[in-house]
């Protein structure tokens, strides 16, 4: 235990010092670009779902802009038409936009890791769908995880929460530090380490929201932009603890 302590406030003061910030920051600029893209593709792809109803859309457009409501029925309709074209190019956007995520995420490892190996570039193309897929999987199970549990653990929703985000947070993790990690590592490594980078992410997830909702009781327009402002800084932090991870994983490889 006292080990482990010891290499916590090791990789927290490295982490300090060597300027993980700036590769977080990075990557932060990346994830803000893949996750406005795959909005964009979203929001082209929800326009084939059999429950669309696009009278709706029309509907919620006049209530909202009463006096310019023509002119953004028109533009609504520009979109709609051209549904097809703007998914095939709203994916390829977000495609590209992953790919180059991945890439400053593998970049940043090996900074963090010292290392100075070299992928393939085929090899980000292949990784990005497969991480997305893993993503995409788990968080689905996790979700009926989540369902399934509180139909039989009602009375501890709030502990359930917490271990669902928890449970969450480690898959992610888990399975971000398999994919991109330059050096493999045993499954033991990885598991420590993802178990303490999620332990900080929940931490931070539940200062976020406790200042979110603070923001709100204020003013509306200071919960607008603060949220905003905060969601930002969240996340440079998130890929700061993911970094710190993977550095602590390598410190206690090393010391076995």
């Amino acid at each position: 235990m006292f080990k482990s302590i010891k290499y916590i406030l090791y990789t927290i003061y490295i982490s300090i010092t060597e300027g993980y910030t700036y590769h977080a920051s990075s990557l932060t600029y990346s994830f803000i670009m893949v996750l406005g893209s795959l909005i964009l593709f979203s929001s082209f792809l929800a326009s084939f779902l059999p429950f669309f109803d696009f009278n709706k859309i029309i509907n919620y457009a006049v209530l909202l802009f009463p006096e310019q409501a023509e002119r953004v029925i028109l533009e609504i309709l520009k979109v709609y038409q051209h549904r097809t074209s703007g998914s095939i190019l709203s994916f390829t956007v977000a495609y590209f936009f992953s790919v180059s995520f991945s890439k400053s995420l593998y970049r940043a490892f090996l900074y963090v890791l010292s290392e100075a190996r070299s992928e393939k570039e085929w090899v980000f193309w292949v990784k990005t769908p497969a991480l997305v897929l893993l993503y995409t999987l788990c968080l689905s199970l996790l979700f009926f995880l989540n369902s399934f549990l509180k139909v039989y653990l009602g009375n501890y929703n709030a502990y359930l929460f917490y271990f669902i985000n928890l449970l969450t947070f480690w898959v992610l993790i888990f399975l971000t530090y398999t994919l991109f990690l330059p050096r493999k590592y045993s499954f033991k490594d990885v598991y420590v380490g993802a178990m303490l980078s999620s332990c900080a992410l929940l931490l931070f997830n539940k200062l976020f929201s406790a200042f979110v909702v603070k923001l709100v009781a204020l003013n509306p327009l200071y919960s607008f932009m603060g949220s905003i402002l905060i969601f930002f800084i969240w996340v440079n932090l998130s890929f700061s603890v993911l970094l710190a991870g993977a550095k602590y994983i390598q410190l206690m490889k090393e010391k076995e």
